[in-house]
């Protein structure tokens, strides 16, 4: 995936080329409680602006572990 400006929305298969984690560890990851994302259907979309603010606040220590 090549990653744009313009990208509003990211999904799960695009969090898992972009970061170091496993398929599970991403699920993991975005069914987490404070992580940003919107469900339509059974789809799971990560708004770009909201994952680049949890990225930059995460500090690994906050809300559940998610043991990746």
């Amino acid at each position: 995936m090549v990653l744009r400006d313009r990208d509003i929305c990211y999904t799960v298969s695009d969090l898992y080329e972009m970061l170091p984690l496993g398929r599970n560890a991403i699920y993991k990851l975005v069914n987490s409680e404070d992580f940003p994302k919107k469900r339509i259907g059974n789809r799971i979309l990560i708004p770009a602006l909201g994952f680049t603010k949890w990225l930059e606040n995460f500090d690994g220590n906050d809300g559940e572990d998610i043991n990746v």
